[in-house]
């Protein structure tokens, strides 16, 4: 089945408890949802996401935020 038309989007969700995913725990994930036909157009998008996560002091900071506007900050 091939679905067209999709809106591309991204999700972040961040547990107050952990989440067994594969071998490890995490409180933090983040999904993207892109049209195949369009990934190329993200790179940027890709790269930002990354140079907010690419780090385990980076990811505790977002974890860890107090407050909505403090999380979204991280991410604009």
């Amino acid at each position: 089945m091939e679905f067209r038309n999709i809106l591309n989007s991204i999700l972040i969700s961040l547990s107050r408890n952990t989440i067994h995913w594969e071998i490890n725990k995490v409180r933090l994930v983040i999904m993207l949802a892109i049209d195949k036909d369009n990934i190329l157009d993200y790179e940027e998008l890709f790269l930002n996401i990354y140079k907010r996560v690419d780090s385990i002091s980076k990811v505790i900071s977002i974890c860890e935020s107090k407050s909505f506007d403090k999380f979204s900050k991280m991410f604009i």
